[in-house]
This record gives structure tokens, sequence and C-alpha cells, in this order.
């Protein structure tokens, strides 16, 4: 059960990013599906923490890039990230409250996250970079930096 599949409107044009926005694609639809099938607290609260871990991981990777291109909307692009961030640190707290695991409230915040920031705050710098060619020179991949393990139950 899927509740996004990857399509061209995602991508930047980057074989690394784009790579890591499917992951967090993947780890959204096992999140669903995990909800969906009713497979209880734990396995959705595994899930949440391994999507907020790559999250974080995937920023620092996007943002170094950014950072290392000189890229002019790099500090807008940051505060996106931070604001969402604290989004996700804020749903954690709630659900820890509560001893329950993430909800349609989180599902609701990556939707929109999806559509509204890859979309159009990555893709609008992929355009940027491809527009200078000179600078692409210094856009340095992420390679060879690992992503955070899966927590326990999370393949």
């Amino acid at each position: 059960m899927e509740l996004y599949t990857w399509d061209s409107s995602f991508s930047m044009g980057d074989a690394e990013l784009d790579k890591h926005h499917r992951v967090l694609i993947g780890l959204i639809n096992d999140l669903y599906t995990a909800m969906m099938d009713g497979d209880g607290a734990r396995a959705s609260q595994a899930i949440y923490q391994r999507l907020r871990e790559y999250t974080r991981f995937h920023f620092e990777a996007e943002e170094r890039e950014m950072y290392q291109a000189r890229y002019p909307e790099y500090g807008r692009h940051h505060e996106q990230h931070e604001g969402f961030t604290r989004h996700l640190d804020a749903l954690a707290e709630e659900f820890g409250k509560k001893d329950g695991a993430p909800g349609s409230k989180m599902l609701g915040m990556m939707r929109n996250w999806l559509r509204t920031h890859i979309r159009s705050a990555d893709v609008q710098y992929a355009e940027w970079l491809a527009a200078h060619p000179d600078l692409a020179a210094l856009h340095a991949h992420s390679a060879g930096q690992e992503p955070p393990q899966a927590s326990p139950g999370v393949e």
C-alpha cells in the first residue's frame, strides 16, 4: 500500500539527492502501511523514528551541497529545513506524551512538505545549479556519508 509514488516531479536531476528523496518517500509509505495495517504504535513509532533520522541526514547532505555551491538562497532553504525539523520534534514529543504513534497529522505534514518543498525549493536549487555551471563544479556530493542505521524492527 503506497501513499506516494516517485515521479519526475520530485527529481532534482542529482542522483544522490534524488536517492535521498526516494528513501524518504519509501519511509513515508512504510509508515502509512503500518498505520493502515494496524501494526500498532510500536511499529509505527519505529518507522517514524527512522524517518526523523533520515530526514536530518538528508537535510545535512543537501545543505552541505548548497553551501559548497554558494547557493544564494542557502539561508532561506536552511531555515525551511529547521522549521520542518522543529515540527517533527514537536510531533515526536506529542506522541511520546500520549504513548502513541504518529498519525494522520504526521502524514498530512509530510504530504504538504513533499508537494511544496521538494517540488519547489529543491527543484529551484537544481535549476539554479544547472544555470551556473561554473559554480556547479563546487557542488560536492555527500557520497561516502552513511545514512543513519535503521531503528530496530525497521527494514
